[in-house]
């Protein structure tokens, strides 16, 4: 089963681990759980939000020395849905940081409090339902929603679907996506693939003959693209602020 995504923004100088210093950063505790990727300013948060998709963006202020308050204000900018858990100095230290985070963790902390917060957001999206983008998947009744309403799936095509809402922007090759749906590593008919992936964009798609979302990579296999939507996502955020 593949790990929930999380996206860890710290300071570059947290990944060195020297024989003065040990290595600091989150990243060692988070990775024994999530898909841990990192990024060390907010263009690049934005950039690896954007194409990972992460459950959750945990920001370690504490280690940038600065607020975090800019980096917060880009990522709910641009991926106005992701959960953030901002971690700032302690109280003591007499800063006052209102970033708009979700959660606001002062520092010193164990990091089981960490993971209890991811969890908590974890929680909210895990069970009977995926949603990604647009994208809404109901396990329980096999059903995929989105804006032009709702689509009864085969057991097949949820299967198929839910690979591609498990990595978004990940480009899936003809093989892998046989392995996971089908069970199979005989590549000399793929046919079937092709006809569920057909099926699928007569479901997302406005236009199936020129697929906004489920894209051929020729030779490789098939993109689930939402850099677009989540472009749309950040302009219409942007025109609601002004």
């Amino acid at each position: 089963m593949d790990k929930p995504k999380v996206l860890l923004i710290e300071s570059k100088q947290n990944n060195k681990k020297t024989s003065d210093a040990p290595q600091s950063s989150f990243v060692v505790v988070l990775r024994r759980n999530y898909e841990v990727h990192i990024a060390h300013s907010a263009k690049m948060a934005v950039e690896v939000a954007t194409e990972h998709i992460p459950a959750v963006a945990v920001l370690d202020s504490v280690s940038m020395r600065t607020t975090g308050v800019r980096v917060c204000q880009s990522l709910r900018r641009h991926a106005p849905l992701l959960p953030i858990i901002h971690i700032v100095p302690s109280p003591e230290s007499g800063q006052k940081i209102h970033s708009g985070a979700d959660v606001v963790l002062p520092a010193p902390f164990t990091p089981r409090k960490l993971i209890n917060r991811i969890e908590r957001f974890l929680a909210i999206n895990q069970g009977n339902t995926l949603d990604v983008g647009p994208f809404k998947l109901d396990f329980k009744r096999n059903m995929l929603i989105t804006h032009k309403g709702e689509y009864r799936l085969t057991p097949k095509m949820a299967t198929l679907l839910e690979e591609f809402l498990h990595h978004p922007n990940e480009v899936l090759a003809r093989g892998y996506l046989m392995s996971k749906v089908w069970q199979t590593d005989y590549m000399g008919d793929t046919r079937t693939l092709d006809v569920h992936i057909r099926w699928i964009r007569e479901a997302v798609e406005e236009n199936p003959g020129k697929p906004l979302y489920i894209k051929t990579m020729r030779g490789i296999g098939y993109l689930l693209d939402l850099k677009a939507w989540h472009l749309e996502q950040a302009k219409k955020a942007s025109e609601g602020n002004t």
